[in-house]
């Protein structure tokens, strides 16, 4: 059962002068109010609260999110495109305005409608008001609604909330799709009837899937990145900061981001000196929550687990941190609407439930241990001793209006306040004061707009303020002494959740349902960084000016935007990935390294081509575009289609075309040659071939100068009336004995039996394996070189591995050879294996699924530019070898280099074959073998992974490239203590396959 968590969706976007586009990363709200599909089914809409996210239909990337309006007065009540396309038209729930959302701008108009007629008027519910009041009721009936043609339904039927059922939401819904007189399998688990049919009946989407009804296929998923626990703060006296992620506790300390486990994260609060949190957990085994205890500082847990079976969220920990607040929910019985709140005090030593106070929606700890702050809903607010159970009113706060306890300052000594205040129908305000929790004294007093506040803190100092509103999203910093505002921070495009100081003040951090963490300096009044986990190990940090740093799983995640054009990841992160910048906007610990990335950065740059100045907008490209684009359509049965691709160039003659699908040139390398035509401009039709399932198809063009174009770039999923397993095409090289026998190996013609061995058993994921063995004498360059001819034959969907275990060499130009054989090893270029023989091997081939693994030494990449040659000084280490040649080797100058730096931080995306090319070992590192593994460390995990399932990180049955990639690197960097560390030579992000 496929289910997905409530969250939400945000862009970030960036102007430049010439390329004019967005770079993009959904996170956030997931959920939806209203949903549209436009009418030529190009784009689908959701909205919820005062925002909406606009998303291409073909490929489930977000076009952009826009907050139509300033704050939830405005929410949605249904939602439609209008009908050539343009806009998106947002209809309120009590008004007849509108705005109106020009889609290729994100710019938002208001309409003022006529007065609503609440004489005649009647109110109809919208499907998902249906579909919520039927899930809190006892009835067991399906949920039907039907096409507008009345030919499909989808279906909502009530099941045991896969959550665990609780008494508040003991059932959820399985939607399933009746089309063509056939039912579908259950395609999502929800709360709620998100849905909308297109207007021709040919498409639903529901629930981020987008499904095509004439096939009976899914078209595609919305890219977007998972729930993340909104909690945050910072690690004692730093401004390093800490949040939660996915399953963890992340420190951000980068480039050194630590994770300390918690799987089923929810949200933690942290102890009054931030040394150790409690944090509120999911078990899934019994479907209750537990709460337990991290020490941050030795990152692991103390104290034991606390369980309950009951419904609701961790509240607050006590200043001396012995105990913890959790906020129960209760309904009297499964048709009973009205809820009952009591809030439970656990002792975290001894993990038994030491009081219940009923009847209260909110309670603070304060500086007296026995003493809690208790808000009964906002009607009456009191004071209540732990040890006695009595309660007293708190003095001073008058009955003027409504008043709710929203927090204590973090010294416990003030408690604040909030109330809506002094409005009218058109202007809602909200009034935050401050009470000295000693006293009962009021010690401060604000009003901001906004009909809700959202967030408040006091800083340690007790000078400092801070607390955001629903309207714009902003948050206020006040001067509490001299009642003086001094900062409104903007940059969250939903409301803000919670705000967190820094211990010295100078810092603040805060959390939004935008899915974003960010950083401010409270001394300019700035954002400094935005954070955004992606999942369990990955995560993006943003500047302001749209720099960022990535990890490779979040690449996954992010692409451009330009009007309503897609581009890939590879388009612009040359530019506006800049990790030395980030270090230095994120003020972590490593401020050393900022001179290494930028110069890392500068290297990757070299090696591609480019200045930085060529980067910065204005100098001149070439220009491609897809002119039958609309022609093209969501999803096709034939297994090939025509591009019509228009390029010019204003100042230069046209050199080649490059097409790619799924990053993959066809047509090899070198693309197709204009040379011969002597043009500036020209229209061409080009036939593509399709692979099964999703296909991104990408033309450029580069002019006599090299330069090349951005990508013109159109999806189509090619959808076979029989589904035939690909072919698997594996050729497996292993040399241990050399005509020079000194140099002799003891496992790597094992391993290449192993590989073919492993392979030979595996007929789930092909249809057939044709394998070729080449061991010892059999290795040449003319025999590997003859493997050309039957690649060749290979289909579309076909995958080819080539796996080769042995020496790897430096010459001394540093050009790096696989020794065969016959191979003079104080002389490597005289009959050894010249990297570029393995890449040609891949190039120009019609399978698109390729896949090289190297186990021996100096397989990852050389930079000449950063080595020294020196005698090999490789410890000997009983019952290893490694596969390098020990009369010379080369040394790195350490971490800090940054050609090092470049391969860790930066994906690769030269032009290449599209093969992913996995390395055993860095470009100065050593590949080992040894009798404890039996293998080459590398092909050991490699053989372990596999086939013992160790690699399938997400237990889904089905072992991805990616999967096996991240698998062997963290399982041989283990196994080596560190001393070999596999790299990825060239990385395809658009194109994982399932290996085994």
């Amino acid at each position: 059962m496929r289910f997905k968590l409530i969250i939400a969706t945000i862009l970030f976007a960036f102007n430049t002068k010439a390329q004019e586009v967005e770079v993009v990363i959904a996170s956030g709200l997931d959920w939806a109010q209203c949903v549209a599909i436009s009418n030529n089914n190009k784009y689908v809409a959701k909205a919820i609260l005062n925002f909406c996210s606009i998303w291409d239909t073909k490929t489930g990337r977000m076009i952009r999110n826009v907050a139509y309006a300033k704050d939830m007065t405005s929410a949605p009540d249904s939602i439609w495109f209008n009908e050539d396309n343009t806009k998106l038209v947002v209809a309120m729930m009590s008004s007849n305005n509108r705005y109106y959302i020009d889609i290729a701008t994100g710019q938002s108009e208001y309409e003022e409608g006529p007065p609503m007629d609440w004489v005649n008027y009647k109110y109809s519910m919208t499907n998902q008001m249906k579909s919520t009041t039927h899930l809190y009721t006892s009835s067991m009936k399906d949920l039907v609604f039907k096409s507008p043609d009345s030919k499909k339904e989808v279906i909502y039927r009530k099941v045991k909330n896969p959550y665990g059922n609780s008494n508040v939401m003991p059932y959820a819904f399985e939607i399933s799709i009746k089309s063509a007189h056939k039912t579908l399998k259950s395609i999502d688990t929800c709360y709620a009837a998100s849905f909308v049919f297109s207007p021709d009946s040919k498409y639903l989407f529901a629930n981020q899937s987008i499904y095509d009804l004439e096939l009976d296929r899914l078209v595609s998923d919305l890219k977007l990145v998972p729930y993340a626990a909104r909690s945050i703060m910072f690690l004692p006296e730093s401004h390093i900061p800490i949040t939660g992620s996915n399953g963890s506790i992340r420190i951000w300390d980068f480039p050194n981001v630590i994770d300390i486990p918690v799987p089923g994260l929810i949200n933690f609060k942290c102890s009054y000196d931030s040394k150790f949190v409690v944090c509120e957990k999911y078990n899934e085994s019994n479907g209750q929550k537990d709460f337990i205890i991290i020490d941050i500082e030795k990152k692991k847990q103390i104290g034991p687990t606390v369980s309950t079976a009951e419904t609701g969220y961790l509240q607050d920990m006590s200043m001396n941190g012995d105990l913890f607040s959790f906020l129960e929910m209760k309904k009297k019985n499964i048709d009973d609407q009205q809820m009952e709140f009591n809030m439970l005090i656990y002792n975290r030593n001894s993990g038994k439930l030491v009081r219940q106070i009923k009847n209260c929606s909110r309670a603070f700890f304060t500086n007296d241990p026995n003493i809690m702050m208790v808000d009964s809903a906002g009607s009456k607010n009191y004071k209540y001793d732990l040890t006695t159970g009595k309660s007293t009113l708190f003095p001073k706060f008058g009955s003027d209006y409504f008043r709710s306890i929203g927090t204590l300052s973090s010294n416990y000594y003030h408690c604040m306040t909030y109330a809506v205040a002094d409005y009218d129908a058109a202007n809602y305000k909200s009034k935050i004061e401050l009470w000295s929790t000693r006293t009962g004294e009021k010690t401060f007093e604000a009003t901001e707009p906004g009909i809700l506040v959202t967030a408040m803190q006091v800083s340690k100092d007790n000078k400092l303020a801070a607390f955001s509103t629903d309207k714009g999203n902003c948050i206020y910093i006040y001067d509490i002494e001299n009642n003086k505002k001094l900062f409104e921070l903007k940059g969250h495009t939903s409301m803000v959740e919670l705000t967190y100081f820094s211990d010295d003040c100078k810092r603040l951090i805060s959390s939004s349902i935008d899915g974003t963490r960010r950083v401010w300096n409270l001394e300019k009044g700035t954002q400094m960084v935005s954070l955004i986990s992606t999942g369990p190990q990955d995560y993006a940090i943003i500047t302001p000016q749209q720099y960022y740093y990535s990890t490779k799983g979040a690449q996954k995640l992010i692409h451009f935007v330009k009007g309503t054009e897609i581009f890939p990841f590879a388009q612009f992160d040359l530019k506006y990935n800049r990790p030395d910048i980030v270090l230095e906007s994120l003020e972590a610990s490593n401020q050393e390294l900022i001179v290494p990335f930028k110069l890392a950065y500068l290297k990757r740059l070299a090696r591609l081509g480019f200045t930085e100045e060529m980067l910065s907008g204005e100098f001149h490209m070439p220009q491609i575009a897809i002119k039958n684009e609309d022609e093209i359509p969501f999803s096709t049965e034939k297994n090939k289609i025509n591009l019509v691709l228009a390029a010019k160039d204003n100042q230069y003659k046209l050199d080649r075309l490059i097409l790619r699908v799924n990053e993959v040139p066809i047509n090899g390398n070198e693309g197709i040659s204009f040379r011969d035509k002597n043009v500036k401009s020209l229209e061409q039709i080009v036939e593509i071939e399709l692979s099964t399932g999703h296909n991104v198809l990408s033309a450029s063009v580069m002019n006599e100068k090299g330069v090349e174009s951005l990508t013109a770039n159109v999806s189509v999923t090619y959808l076979p009336d029989e589904k035939q397993k690909p072919n698997l095409y594996l050729y497996t090289i292993g040399v241990s004995k050399y005509k020079q026998t000194e140099y002799n190996l003891t496992y790597a013609a094992k391993d290449a039996k192993d590989m073919q061995q492993l392979f030979a058993t595996t007929q789930t994921v092909f249809g057939k394996v044709i394998a070729k063995e080449l061991t010892d004498e059999q290795v040449t360059v003319a025999a590997i070189q003859g493997l050309k001819k039957e690649l060749l034959t290979t289909n579309v969907d076909d995958a080819v591995c080539i796996f080769f275990a042995g020496h790897g060499l430096l010459d001394v130009d540093l050009n790096y050879f696989l020794a065969s054989h016959d191979i003079d090893f104080k002389n490597p270029s005289q009959k050894g294996i010249p990297y570029a023989v393995l890449e040609d091997l891949l190039n120009d081939i019609p399978a698109r699924k390729k896949l090289v693994l190297i186990d021996a030494c100096h397989s990852g990449e050389i930079d000449k530019d950063e080595v020294v040659l020196v005698e090999n000084n490789t410890e000997n280490v009983e019952n290893l070898q490694f596969r390098a040649v020990t009369s010379t080797t080369v040394k790195t100058v350490g971490l800090s280099s940054s050609f090092e730096l470049m391969k860790e931080l930066f994906t690769d995306i030269r032009k290449s074959s599209g093969a992913m090319i996995i390395s055993s070992a860095g470009g100065m590192e050593y590949a080992m073998e040894g009798e404890q593994w039996n293998n080459g460390v590398f092909t050991y995990c490699v053989l372990t992974g596999l086939a013992n399932k160790k690699a399938d990180l997400n237990k889904d049955g089905e072992i991805m490239l990616s999967e096996m990639n991240s698998y062997v690197r963290e399982e041989v960097y283990r196994l080596t203590n560190g001393r070999q560390q596999p790299t990825t030579r060239a990385e395809v992000l658009d194109s994982d396959w399932r290996l085994f």
